[in-house]
């Protein structure tokens, strides 16, 4: 890393490299926590599909509306005005 920040500062692009490694971390750490909140979303999704039998339908109704970020595609929509949407598959070791 030492080498690296000479070179940027040689080049004189010193705060991109720092931009670039600061957000680089950010990115990891917001990952390792959206994979524990997508775990702990499908675990609780789970559950209460078991507890709570077939005859609740609205229950079964917001499970099916959270299930695509429950499913191992997490989909969200950025903007309904130009229908922008992520789609971001999970792969674990397991998988």
């Amino acid at each position: 890393m030492e080498m690296v920040l000479e070179e940027a500062l040689r080049l004189e692009c010193l705060n991109i490299v720092s931009d670039l490694v600061k957000q680089s971390a950010q990115l990891e750490t917001t990952m390792a926590k959206l994979y524990s909140s997508w775990k702990r979303v499908g675990n609780l999704s789970e559950r209460l599909f078991v507890d709570t039998g077939a005859s609740t339908p609205h229950l079964r109704h917001l499970l099916g509306c959270l299930d695509k970020l429950s499913s191992n595609v997490i989909e969200i929509s950025l903007n309904d005005l130009n229908n922008q949407t992520i789609r971001l598959q999970i792969l674990s070791d397991g998988d």
